[in-house]
């Protein structure tokens, strides 16, 4: 299968890119780590660990992340 096809049949089947799945995994796993480690690991590791080739684009995904799982559950909460 080749990479179009794998990330067509991925968001057809799951709703989501495999772009917003991995980083939506990274950021669970930095927040795994930190819970963990603590004080003891520096931004630094902590992005290099979870697979990020800066500090910059990490806090962009995790701020996406939390501000679209906000988002919806503002919204979920609104509908009920």
């Amino acid at each position: 299968m080749s990479m179009k096809n794998f990330i067509a049949s991925f968001k057809r089947f799951s709703g989501h890119s495999f772009h917003d799945f991995l980083n939506k995994v990274r950021i669970e796993k930095s927040v795994e780590i930190l819970k963990a480690e603590g004080d003891a690991i520096t931004l630094s590791e902590l992005v290099e660990i979870c697979g990020y080739n800066n500090y910059i684009t990490f806090l962009k995904a995790s701020n996406y992340i939390y501000f679209y799982e906000y988002l919806y559950n503002l919204l979920k909460k609104k509908s009920i």
